[in-house]
């Protein structure tokens, strides 16, 4: 038992730790992403800013200004080394950078197609040979293309910037997703704790109503062999009945004892119960009111939604809270037991089941208490008649003993109780009750 909620503990705590977990993952490799771009868009824009020094330096050198043509050399090594880079990935500031997605990839070939025109033009304008004239002459059919280098490297730039800004909103989502997610489970979780927890306290509730009323069947069974009277006997029972916290019943009920074979019902024991109830309710006919209908058809009325095979629903406000049940020895009626409900508990079957257990334990005891009685004015009355009465069993032996069979035999019931009859009789008899015994045999 405790091994399983700690098994449901433990998921719960695990349900946001592999939360914190998946998005950790996600940070990481977004960090990484990030950490590759931004070093590539810092390429990018400087790839850019070389295509404008490139454009700047070969006007001025087309106007006259040679010193600019070293710088110009420089600025297009720099440019072609980028641009190896970019598409091809590399080493950078000590940093692997892959080569570009597919979506960059065609910015970067656009480049690399307007490069490959420029470059030769570029180093042919540069060289110290060539005069202005010359490089004017070379670079007028090309200055559309050489100027289209700044914007086409700007777009490369640009697409980074997009890519970047599009993993910073997928990792949004995908951590948005995750948190929901782990909310969900983690709900699910708490709820699958909490219905546990549930369970286990109905079952340990239902554990202690079954204890208790498995406590009260057993003080039932030790009020039928008290020696004392039927109706004090009833008293008990009640008690023993309102002492059962599971059956949610008031502390108010009453039990009716059928009088002889008569077809009357008599209040033996009461508790709880109103003055002007108990004086109404002493004496009921079968088939009047509540009680002498349970009586009249042997079927109890309880209140809830229990199937019509087992109760008769109660209607009216005043029946609501009510246990009214038959005590039944076989099919005959000895008494009913009426009992009042907690308010607003609604009945179970557990409990109609338990108080119908109840009913036949109170008809045993009531059997037997009557039987008792029969008994024991039996032998009031064959102990005191004048003849002598004398009883034995199958082999003989004596089993009760009248004070007329003292008088006659002169044998007190504490000598000849457990003896053979044989002993009342002359030795030559003996043969015929041996064989009068075994003829009874």
């Amino acid at each position: 038992m405790k091994f399983n909620i700690t098994k449901q503990i433990a998921l719960v705590l695990f349900v946001p730790l592999f939360g914190a977990l998946a998005a950790a993952g996600l940070f990481y490799s977004y960090l990484n992403g990030m950490t590759s771009d931004a070093t590539l868009i810092n390429l990018a824009g400087r790839q850019r800013m070389l295509s404008e020094q490139i454009h700047g330096s070969v006007e001025l050198i087309i106007f006259g200004d040679k010193s600019r043509r070293k710088q110009a050399k420089n600025y297009i090594i720099d440019f072609d080394a980028s641009l190896s880079v970019l598409s091809n990935g590399g080493v950078v500031m000590g940093r692997e950078l892959p080569p570009p997605p597919p979506v960059i990839r065609q910015h970067i070939e656009a480049v690399i197609k307007n490069w490959d025109l420029v470059k030769p033009v570029l180093e042919l304008i540069i060289t110290d040979s060539v005069t202005s004239e010359e490089a004017n002459r070379i670079y007028n059919p090309m200055e559309d293309v050489i100027h289209d280098l700044t914007p086409l490297s700007h777009k490369v730039v640009v697409a980074y910037e997009e890519r970047n800004k599009s993993m910073h909103e997928s990792l949004l989502r995908k951590l948005a997703a995750i948190a929901v997610i782990d909310m969900l489970l983690l709900l699910i979780g708490i709820s699958v704790v909490r219905q546990y927890d549930r369970e286990q306290k109905y079952n340990e509730l239902r554990l202690k109503g079954e204890n208790n009323k498995q406590k009260g069947l057993h003080d039932l069974v030790n009020i039928s062999l008290q020696h004392i009277p039927l109706s004090e006997q009833m008293d008990r029972v009640l008690q023993v009945l309102f002492d059962i916290p599971s059956l949610s019943i008031q502390r108010k009920g009453c039990i009716f004892l059928r009088e002889g074979s008569s077809d009357i019902l008599r209040m033996v024991s009461h508790y709880g119960m109103p003055a002007p109830i108990v004086e109404v309710c002493s004496h009921i006919p079968f088939g009047n009111c509540l009680c002498g209908k349970v009586a009249d058809t042997c079927r109890p009325l309880v209140s809830g939604e229990l199937d019509e095979m087992h109760a008769v629903l109660l209607k009216t406000d005043s029946d609501k809270e009510r246990f009214i049940l038959p005590i039944l020895q076989g099919e005959k009626v000895l008494g009913v037991l009426s009992l009042y409900k907690t308010e607003g508990h609604v009945a179970d079957l557990d409990n109609l089941v338990f108080l119908t257990t109840v009913t036949n334990t109170l008809a045993s005891i009531i059997t037997n208490k009557r039987d008792g009685e029969a008994i024991k004015t039996q032998a009031n009355v064959i102990d005191n008649i004048h003849d002598a009465v004398v009883s034995t069993d199958m082999d003989g032996i004596v089993t009760s003993w009248n004070k007329g069979a003292e008088r006659l035999f002169g044998h007190l019931a504490v000598d000849i109780l457990g003896q053979s009859i044989a002993k009342l009789y002359p030795e030559y008899c003996l043969d015929d009750i041996q064989e009068t015994i075994a003829a009874l045999r």
